[in-house]
């Protein structure tokens, strides 16, 4: 899986680290026996996602964005956190249209806007966050704070 995390191409990484994001939020306590601690699989998941670039075409299809919910709100995870805006961020700025009527819907952009305002969490995640959340605005999707 780390080998997968450090492809040079970002669909396959994009991939692992989704699932990396998705096992260390999930709480097991298997990490004694995989041979690498929680810290550093997060240190790495972190520099993974920061290092990618934008593609220029969409890589991915989502029907629903609920299984992204746990994983923002994972607010002692930032690394995880990253992962998640990273790739609403993708999805929002290659197909607007579909993706942010679908995150308005089931909610995720009160996530996002929460993430926003909350002054504890990472910079980068902050940031990240606000981008959808213009992205949502641009596309006429606006809430009154």
């Amino acid at each position: 899986m780390r080998t997968l995390l450090w492809s040079p191409n970002v669909d396959v990484s994009y991939f692992a680290a989704g699932i990396v994001a998705h096992l260390v939020c999930a709480g097991h306590d298997s990490w004694d026996e995989s041979g690498i601690s929680k810290e550093d699989l997060l240190e790495e998941l972190g520099k993974v996602v920061t290092s990618w670039e934008q593609p220029k075409d969409e890589m991915v299809a989502y029907r629903s964005f609920q299984p992204f919910i746990p994983l923002l709100t994972a607010l002692n995870m930032h690394q995880v956190q990253l992962w998640a805006v990273w790739a609403l961020h993708h999805v929002t700025t290659k197909n607007s249209k579909r993706y942010c009527h679908m995150l308005v819907r089931e909610g995720v952009d009160d996530v996002l806007r929460k993430l926003v305002a909350l002054p504890g969490s990472n910079a980068s995640v902050r940031e990240l966050a606000g981008k959808v959340v213009d992205v949502l605005h641009e596309n006429g999707f606006t809430k009154e704070t």
